[in-house]
């Protein structure tokens, strides 16, 4: 709140209490939905001296902020409120353009003696808005003159001048919980014209709630506590009993009380785990589990979860998953395990922290079994439109699917008519899978010679091969 003592204060080298924060007042809601109203949010004035001490006439500038949004070309209408129900002129402000626009809008106003009070804008188009009341206060001051520390020579016809003595308070303004631990606190200061015994005391809404004696030389800082259990609007009065020269001060103050936000919840972690299908195959053979690691919620600086595979017989190594903030409440993981025989294969996890827990167990049934590659056919395939040279015959592609049960590494070889030309090849799995493999003869003289055989041998295993005799068509004339 604005205290006409607390500007003084400021002049007199005391620190400067802190200001009012200056808010945004913004259009309702509901009326922000209406599509022929326009969004308009106009800043709470701020002063160029909220609590001037000096010599009059002194010119305050209050200046406010109107943001809103532009199409082309829109006029703001406003004008300047003031404590007592003075309205200036309506004044215009053009603005073009496109978009979101901020103008300033600029109010200058001149006092020749002590004044307190507030000022406020108020918009009237393209949408009325007014905005909080700036505080502000005059002092009108002449110059300070030096004191002398030599007196020089007494009059002896002259009379001792009275002590003077001026109280300045402030009161800040408190939002929170109710009521509050460490209370609020006005602050005073009790400055004399010459070193006093100051009695005042303080009051609080009418009531006089403490009292005292302080011995003040030059300026002396005082306090006073209190402890509001519920909202509501007051002041607090600095009241100088005695000497009799002496001018009070009071300040108005605001209590907004909040309920306590409850604490958050613990943070905690769970998992689950899907097993792979089971497997029929050879051996060994590498199983994947999947799992999810899922958090309840994320705490503002980030949460980090830690946690392992287990199984019967098996505890793998710790591990952590981050969640920050932003990041979904659930994030995958996965884990290999190898398998050397026949038999079911357990896999969960157990989280670690930020709680202790553990995921349902997944399994897989792996049936080991001896390598098999075996091929399974061998068939030609013409292309005819390669033909076009004299004496040539069509391309051929040759193919065949060889199964295999389980990961391994084949090494095969093509052979054409009884060892005139092989062409090696190979190919690898990592599960049970039957892979198509081929080789094409372009067309040449070779491809219309008459019967071809065809066979293909794999090399890298005991494994029979297969041979097949065709006899291709001759590429067609014109």
């Amino acid at each position: 709140m604005i205290s006409t003592g607390l500007a003084r204060l400021a002049a007199v080298g005391v620190a400067a209490l802190t200001a009012m924060a200056s808010g945004l007042v913004t259009t309702p809601a509901a009326a922000a939905t209406a599509p022929a109203k326009r969004v308009v949010s106009v800043s709470t004035p701020k002063v160029s001296s909220p609590r001037y001490v000096g010599r009059c006439p002194a010119t305050l500038t209050f200046s406010a902020k109107v943001k809103l949004k532009v199409h082309g070309k829109t006029t703001i209408a406003y004008r300047w409120l003031r404590n007592g129900g003075s309205k200036s002129a309506v004044k215009t402000r053009t603005v073009k353009g496109k978009g979101v626009k901020t103008v300033a809008l600029v109010k200058k106003t001149t006092f020749k003696k002590d004044a307190k009070g507030w000022q406020a804008l108020q918009v009237l188009s393209p949408r009325k808005v007014t905005t909080k009341k700036a505080y502000f206060s005059v002092s009108c001051r002449g110059p300070v003159k030096p004191i002398s520390l030599d007196p020089g020579p007494r009059k002896p016809d002259v009379k001792k001048r009275p002590a003077f003595v001026k109280a300045y308070v402030h009161v800040p303004d408190y939002t929170g919980v109710c009521s509050p631990s460490g209370g609020v606190t006005a602050k005073g200061l009790i400055k004399a014209s010459r070193p006093s015994l100051v009695t005042y005391r303080w009051i609080h809404n009418g009531k006089v709630v403490d009292r005292a004696s302080v011995k003040v030389v030059g300026d002396k800082k005082v306090s006073y506590t209190f402890k509001p259990n519920k909202s509501h609007k007051g002041w607090v009065t600095l009241d100088i009993v005695s000497p009799r020269h002496g001018r009070s001060d009071r300040d108005i103050y605001k209590v907004e009380c909040k309920k306590e936000e409850p604490p958050p919840p613990p943070v905690e972690a769970t998992a689950s785990v899907t097993a792979p299908a089971d497997y029929t195959g050879t051996c060994p053979i590498n199983r994947v589990f999947t799992g999810t690691v899922s958090v309840n919620r994320i705490d503002a600086g980030g949460t980090t979860v830690q946690y392992r595979w287990a199984g019967p017989s098996f505890e793998g190594p710790t591990e952590t998953l981050t969640f920050a903030q932003g990041d979904p409440l659930s994030k995958n993981v996965s884990h290999t395990a190898q398998v050397t025989d026949t038999g079911i294969v357990q896999r969960w996890i157990e989280i670690l922290s930020p709680n202790t827990g553990a995921s349902s167990t997944a399994e897989v049934q792996v049936e080991c079994e001896a390598l098999r590659i075996q091929i399974l056919d061998l068939r030609p395939s013409i292309d005819a439109s390669a033909c076009g040279t004299p004496g040539y015959g069509p391309a051929i592609t040759i193919r065949t699917n060889i199964q295999v049960n389980g990961p391994v590494r084949v090494e095969y070889e093509w052979e054409f008519n009884n060892g005139l030309f092989t062409v090696p090849g190979s190919f690898e799995t990592t599960e049970p899978s039957t892979v198509t493999v081929s080789h094409r003869l372009e067309s040449s003289p070779f491809t219309a010679s008459g019967v071809i055989r065809a066979r293909i041998r794999i090399t890298s295993h005991d494994v029979r091969g297969a041979a097949l005799d065709f006899n291709p068509p001759p590429c067609p004339t014109s």
